[in-house]
Parts: C-alpha cells; sequence; structure tokens
C-alpha cells in the first residue's frame, strides 16, 4: 500500500519542473551604448529566472533602466583618445566629401580601433585577477559581438558552451562560425542596397561581394582574430582558435523574419528580434513627462544615435532642423549630448540628454520619431508603433533607412543636401498624412505576432545549451566542412572527370564496335564476292 503511495507522489511531483541556477559569464566590453542595451535584455532573461550572472562591461550599466536586476557587475576602463577617434571615424563615413576609399579605410580603421579597445580592456588588472581566479566556473558565455571574436578563448579558460549575441542580421563570419547554409543567390549582402527579389545585375553584385570581397575581409580578420588569441590565449595552454570558433553552440542575432531578407536558418541560429524593446515608460523622467502630457497637438522624439550623439550634424544643419522645428504645432523633445550648450531655448522643444527610445516612444501623444536610422531605433518605432523620419548619418544607416521608406512607415532626407525648405515640407507631409502611422502600426501587428516572445525564445536557447552542456547534436555539419566541400568543389570536379571517362569510355567502345562491325562487313562481302566468282 505504501509503495502506491510513493509511486503517486513522485509521480505529482515530476509534474512540476525543478529550475537549477547556472553561473553565466557575460562578456559585453565593447564601447557603444545602444549595443549594450541589446546584450544587457539578453542577459535579463537569465537574470530574471534566477541563474548567477557575472557581467563584464566597459561602460556603465544604466541602473535606471535595470534596477531590479541583480547580477555582479565587472566594470572596465576604457581609453577615452580611444572613444573620441572611434567617433570621429564615424562621423567622416557618411560625409559626402569624403573619398568612398577613405570610407573603406575609415571604415577598417573603425573595427582595428574597437578591437583594440576591447584587447586593452580584458589586459586589465581587475579583470585578469577575476579570469585566474580558481574559484570562478561557469555553465556558460554570452559574447556580445562587436569585433571580439578573439574572446572565445575566455570560454576555453573555463570549459563551458559559448553562446554569441549579434546585432545585425547574420552575415559571413557568423554564418561560418554556425555554419549556415550559402544564401548568395537569394539573399542581399548588407549595406549593397539590393530588395530581396533581386534582379540579374543585383544578383551579379551580390555574387561578386560574397562570393569575393567577403571572403578577402574574413581571410584578413580570421589573420588579425587569430593572431590576438595567440598572444591571449598560447597554444600550449588553450585549444586552437578554429577549434573554439567551431564549438560555439549558439548564434542570437537581434533580427525578425518580417524586416526582411527571408533566409533559412540552422537550428544554432535564432532570431531574436526586438529584444531590447519594452515599454518602460515608467521610468520616463517627469520633466519629459510632464512637457509630453502637456502637449496639445503631439510630440515629437528626435535622437540621432548613441555613438555620435549630434556630433555627425554640422552648425548649418542644425540651424536648419531647429528652424524648422521651433515653428511646429507639434512639441520636441531631443537628445541633446553634444558637449557644448544647445544654441537657445524655444518654448516647444525640450533639450534632454540621454534618452532612452522605451521610456518616451509608448507615450499616446509622440506621434513621430526622428532618427538617424540605426536598425535599433527602426525596431523600436516599429514595436511602439511611431512613424519615423530618417536622417541617416553614417555606416548601415542609409540601407535601412530606405528599407523604412520602401516598407511606407517613413521617409527620409539626405543630411548633406539638407534645405530648410525640403525639410519643413517634408515633416509636415508626414505630420498631416494619417497613412504612415496606419502602415507603421500594421507593421507592428506583424512583428509582435510570434509564438514566442524574444525573450522567452532567447532565455530557453541559452537555457538549451546549458542544459545539454553545448548542445553539439544540432550543430551543422557545414560547421566542419572547407570550402571545398562546402561548395561540392571536390564532387564537382569528379563529376566532370566521371563524365569525362564515361565519354572517353564511350568513344573507345564505340569506335571498337564500328571497327569490329567494319571487319565482319568487309569479310561479309568478301565471302560474298568468292561465291560469285
Amino acid at each position: 500500500m505504501w509503495k502506491r503511495y510513493v509511486f503517486g507522489f513522485l509521480a505529482f511531483s515530476s509534474l512540476f519542473q525543478v529550475n537549477y541556477s547556472s553561473n553565466v559569464l557575460c562578456l559585453f566590453t565593447d564601447c557603444v551604448q545602444s549595443n549594450l542595451v541589446v546584450f544587457m535584455a539578453v542577459a535579463n532573461t537569465l537574470i530574471d529566472r534566477g541563474h548567477n550572472v557575472t557581467i563584464v562591461t566597459s561602460i556603465p550599466i544604466p541602473s535606471q533602466v535595470y534596477p531590479k536586476h541583480k547580477f555582479y557587475h565587472i566594470l572596465l576602463d576604457l581609453q577615452a583618445d580611444k572613444i573620441r577617434k572611434l567617433k570621429y571615424l564615424h562621423i567622416t563615413m557618411y560625409n559626402e566629401s569624403t573619398p568612398q576609399m577613405r570610407v573603406f579605410l575609415d571604415f577598417k580603421e573603425s573595427g582595428d580601433t574597437i578591437t583594440k579597445m576591447q584587447t586593452d580592456v580584458i589586459k586589465q588588472k581587475r579583470f585578469q585577477e577575476f579570469f585566474h581566479d580558481e574559484g570562478n566556473s561557469f555553465d556558460l558565455m554570452i559574447m556580445g559581438y562587436y569585433y571580439n571574436d578573439f574572446m572565445v578563448g575566455i570560454g576555453a579558460r573555463y570549459g563551458c558552451p559559448i553562446a554569441v549575441v549579434s546585432l545585425w542580421a547574420p552575415f559571413s563570419t557568423l554564418t561560418r562560425w554556425i555554419g549556415n547554409p550559402p544564401t548568395t543567390s537569394y539573399v542581399q549582402v548588407p549595406f549593397t542596397g539590393s530588395s530581396q527579389f533581386m534582379n540579374f545585375m543585383e544578383r551579379f553584385q551580390n555574387f561578386i561581394v560574397d562570393a569575393i570581397i567577403e571572403p578577402v575581409v574574413h581571410s584578413y580578420s580570421e589573420y588579425v582574430m587569430e593572431n590576438i588569441y595567440r598572444n591571449l590565449f598560447p597554444d600550449d595552454s588553450y585549444p586552437s582558435y578554429s577549434d573554439m570558433i567551431s564549438n560555439i553552440s549558439l548564434v542570437l542575432y537581434n533580427r525578425h523574419f518580417s524586416e526582411l531578407p527571408i533566409r533559412p536558418l540552422v537550428p544554432a541560429l535564432v532570431e531574436i528580434g526586438g529584444i531590447q524593446v519594452e515599454d518602460q515608460s515608467e521610468f520616463l523622467p517627469k520633466v519629459i513627462k510632464d512637457f509630453v502630457d502637456a502637449s496639445v497637438n503631439g510630440t515629437i522624439f528626435f535622437r540621432v544615435g548613441s555613438i555620435t550623439r549630434g556630433t555627425g550634424l554640422t552648425p548649418d544643419q542644425l540651424k536648419i532642423l531647429l528652424n524648422v522645428l521651433s515653428k511646429l504645432d507639434q512639441t520636441v523633445v531631443w537628445e541633446w549630448e553634444r558637449s557644448e550648450e544647445h544654441p537657445q531655448e524655444f518654448s516647444n522643444i525640450l533639450f534632454y540628454p540621454s534618452i532612452t527610445p522605451n521610456t518616451i516612444l509608448p507615450h499616446r501623444n509622440v506621434k513621430l520619431y526622428i532618427t538617424d536610422g540605426r536598425p535599433l531605433a527602426i525596431q523600436e518605432a516599429i514595436h511602439h508603433g511611431v512613424p519615423m523620419f530618417g536622417l541617416p548619418l553614417f555606416c548601415e544607416e542609409p540601407y535601412t533607412v530606405a528599407q523604412m521608406t520602401n516598407g511606407g512607415f517613413g521617409i527620409s532626407l539626405d543630411v548633406n543636401n539638407l534645405t530648410e525648405e525640403g525639410f519643413n515640407e517634408s515633416l509636415r507631409k508626414i505630420l498631416k498624412s494619417p497613412q504612415y502611422a496606419q502602415t507603421v502600426k500594421q507593421y507592428s501587428n506583424l512583428y509582435k505576432d510570434r509564438p514566442n516572445t524574444a525573450r522567452e525564445t532567447a532565455a530557453f536557447w541559452l537555457e538549451y545549451v546549458i542544459r545539454y552542456r553545448g548542445a553539439l547534436h544540432m550543430q551543422s555539419p557545414l560547421v566542419h566542412m572547407n570550402f571545398i566541400q562546402r561548395w561540392n568543389i571536390d564532387v564537382m570536379v569528379a563529376f566532370v572527370i566521371f563524365v569525362w571517362i564515361f565519354v572517353k569510355l564511350a568513344y573507345i567502345i564505340g569506335f571498337v564496335v564500328r571497327t569490329f562491325v567494319d571487319l565482319k562487313t568487309q569479310r561479309l562481302k568478301f565471302v560474298n564476292k568468292s561465291k560469285k566468282l
């Protein structure tokens, strides 16, 4: 009898899942605040579920946004001169007077600067003491990806699985890491400006970039990263760089399929588009809330990125923007982070430093978001259903803004050809036309309609990797294939050789048969001739 009760108790208790806390190390060492927002959103999914999370950053974590989360934080120092250099490079990248070759070199130098900053950061005494502390052990390492491939060696130190968080749609480096299939013919390469359905010339351009240019860039990047890795993690104590890269367990990337382009995904490549987006209106500063609440005709939110903070705008451009915005019936909340004071006071413009979009965009009175067009800004505007006005400044922004305007939920102007008349006309057009608000709300519904939220998705797969110690069973075989195997070059060569041998054999057999037939025919002719004689 007692066995029946014990069995019943065990069966009942099995209905409840027991969650065990895991030790998780998060490396978010780049210097861009908006990137950290995404990385922190991923970390918070595990913090909320009771895991022990240690976060390493090189910039402060905004406590006003994450007041309830408990984690161990290691804050390292960044060199101010490198941050200034990085801002300068980003500003010059989208200046019409900058030659294309200079843009390319600035892009390369920007990446080199970010890599050097993060290399120097983990060499600091505080991190080295933490790194070599024998008492530390981790079940998972999460690496915020931003020119820091070499950091996979830190995961080797703890012998734990590695998950990567990417801000962008999968590009060549990430697809190689995780073994996603080649998509050259139907997924456009970032920054080419091609549409989802490419014509012949766009596919030709895509092929040139994806099959020729990107492998060269990737090879150079791998060469640089491997040298840094060997310097920081010597071969006699750590696995090789290539072994660590090929054993990355999971890549979470901040895109949703509705943002296009459509692409195939292996199990280890997971969409978490918009993970950083949530309603944080409770943290909106009172001075801003009161200002927006009092707006009769609605409010425009003006923010141009977390890197340049508006320093990419020239005095003439600022003058044009202020002249037009100050004459509107709407109020304007302008995130002002420039070193100098704002030019003057305007009755309808509130200048305020460091405004988190998730705190103001949910407000019912916000009618328009003027943005530089960074992907995160577009995700935030779509989620909250706010139309956008794009003023792209650098890097990928012209392309993401183009997608925004093609989608019909915003318009844009070229900052380098900005005029007061053109800005005023475009601004009044989007404010008076209800079609932009209607379109972005439709996109918002599409964007948010998923079986699980981005945070639930990230939490599940991160815990899945922890449960199965890296989940090697869902790794794509493409990870361990070389270039020749990946593109079936050996198979195609073998096929060509087989066809060549087959044709040759067929020719030889045909020649023998023809020769035999000819000989037989001649013999019959000879026999027939002999009979007549």
